[in-house]
C-alpha cells in the first residue's frame, strides 16, 4: 500500500527536456498534469506519449498563477511538482520509491526535498531546498509572481525533510534570467511587487553589479524576509559596502545576522575574509574559518542555499592562509593538503604543498642536528 500522486508540470517549448524528465519520473506518479502555457514545439506532443491530462493556459507573467492552475486539476492524495528540466537520477529515484511506499503510515502534509540547482565549470554544486511534494489541500497553493513558493503558513502541518535530490539539467541561466528580471522590473514600476519580490530585485541587480539601486532593495527588503535565500542578500550587502568602503556596515551586516546564520559557512567565511584582508587579525579570522568548516548549511532551522566550496574547499585554502601568517607551517600544510582531496588540479594548492614539506622538513632537520 503506498499514496497516490499526482505529478503537475508547466511547460512551455521544452522539446529538448521534457522526455528525459518524464523518463526519469512518471512511473513514480499515478497521475500526471501537464499545463502548456504556449509551447510552438513539439512538447506537447511528447507529452501526449507519457499523459492524456494536458492543459493550456495564456500566460500572465505569473508562475503562481500557472502552477496553481495545474494543482487544480490534480485529483491524487499528494502533488508532486517538476520543471521540464529536472530529473531524478537512479538512486534518488529508488529512494523516492521508497518515501511514496512508506508515507501511508505517517501522517506527513509536506516533504522537502534536495535540489541541485546549479554545477559550475569549477565544481560547484549550488544546492538550495524546495518543497517537492505536499497534501492535495486547497489551503496549500503557490504565491509570487517569480520565485515563487508554495504557502506552507497554515496551521498544523507536518513536514519531512527527505534525503533526496532533484537535479536541474539547464546549463545556460541566462534566458530564464532575463525573463525574470523582466518580470520582476514589471513589478517594480507598476507598484507591485511584495516584500520578496523586491528582495530577488535587489539580488538581480546586485548581480548585474548595479550596486546603488540594488542596495536601495535590499536594504528596504532584507528585514522582512524568512526566505532560505536570505544569506545571498546579505552577502551581496556586505560587497558593496566593501566596495563603497563602509567597512563598519559591511561588519554590521554580518554580525546582526549572525544567530540566525551561524550554521552557513557562507556567513562564517565572509567574516574570515574581511578579518584576513581588513584587519590582517589573521587569528580572528581563523577562528571563523574553523567555524565554516563544522557548519551544514541550515537557516533558521531548514536547509539553506548553498555553494559545496564554501563546505571544504574555500575555508581551507584561507584557513592555510592564516596559519601560515601566524607561523602555523604544520596546522597550514593539514590545511592545505586537505584541500587537495577536493581539487588535485589546483597548482598554486600543490606548490604550497610542495614548499611546505621542504620548509618543515629542514626546520625538523636544523633542530634535531
Amino acid at each position: 500500500m503506498s499514496i497516490e500522486i499526482s505529478l503537475c508540470m508547466i511547460v512551455k517549448n521544452e522539446e529538448e527536456n521534457l522526455r528525459a524528465c518524464l523518463e526519469s519520473a512518471a512511473d513514480l506518479a499515478d497521475e500526471i498534469i501537464i499545463v502548456d502555457t504556449g509551447s510552438t514545439d513539439r512538447t506537447i506532443e511528447i507529452a501526449s506519449e507519457y499523459t492524456r491530462k494536458i492543459f493550456n493556459f495564456e500566460w500572465v507573467d505569473d508562475f503562481s498563477a500557472a502552477r496553481n492552475f495545474s494543482y487544480s486539476k490534480a485529483t491524487k492524495d499528494y502533488i508532486f511538482w517538476l520543471d521540464a528540466d529536472d530529473i531524478i537520477t537512479e538512486p534518488n529515484r529508488k529512494k523516492f520509491l521508497q518515501l511514496k511506499n512508506e508515507m501511508y503510515k505517517n501522517s506527513v502534509d509536506v516533504v522537502l526535498m534536495k535540489y541541485e540547482y546549479f554545477r559550475s565549470p569549477d565544481n560547484e554544486l549550488f544546492m538550495q531546498t524546495r518543497e517537492r511534494l505536499s497534501i492535495n489541500d486547497p489551503k496549500i497553493r503557490w504565491c509570487e509572481h517569480i520565485h515563487e513558493t508554495l504557502d506552507l503558513d497554515v496551521e498544523g502541518l507536518s513536514i519531512l525533510i527527505a534525503d533526496i535530490s532533484i537535479t536541474h539539467t539547464l546549463k545556460d541561466l541566462k534566458d530564464s534570467s532575463s525573463r525574470n528580471f523582466r518580470i520582476l522590473t514589471d513589478l517594480i514600476l507598476r507598484n507591485k511587487a511584495s516584500a520578496r519580490e523586491k528582495f530577488y530585485y535587489g539580488l538581480m541587480l546586485a548581480i548585474s553589479n548595479k550596486y546603488e539601486e540594488a542596495k536601495k532593495y535590499l536594504e528596504e527588503s532584507i528585514e522582512s524576509q524568512a526566505s532560505l535565500d536570505i544569506l545571498r542578500g546579505i552577502l551581496y550587502l556586505h560587497k558593496i559596502y566593501l566596495t563603497e568602503e563602509e567597512n563598519d556596515k559591511a561588519l554590521r551586516i554580518l554580525a546582526d545576522h549572525q544567530e540566525s546564520l551561524d550554521d552557513m559557512s557562507e556567513l562564517h567565511c565572509a567574516f574570515g575574509d574581511y578579518y584576513k584582508d581588513l584587519k590582517e587579525d589573521y587569528k580572528t579570522a581563523i577562528t571563523h574559518y574553523e567555524k565554516a568548516m563544522s557548519c551544514t548549511g541550515y537557516t533558521n532551522g531548514m536547509p539553506g542555499y548553498t555553494n559545496s566550496q564554501f563546505y571544504y574547499f574555500i575555508p581551507l585554502k584561507s584557513l592555510g592562509f592564516c596559519q601560515i601568517k601566524e607561523n602555523r607551517y604544520s596546522d597550514a600544510l593539514d590545511s592545505y593538503r586537505k584541500a587537495r582531496v577536493y581539487d588535485r588540479k589546483d597548482e598554486t594548492l600543490k606548490q604550497l604543498v610542495n614548499t611546505l614539506e621542504k620548509l618543515i622538513s629542514a626546520t625538523s632537520f636544523e633542530n634535531s642536528a
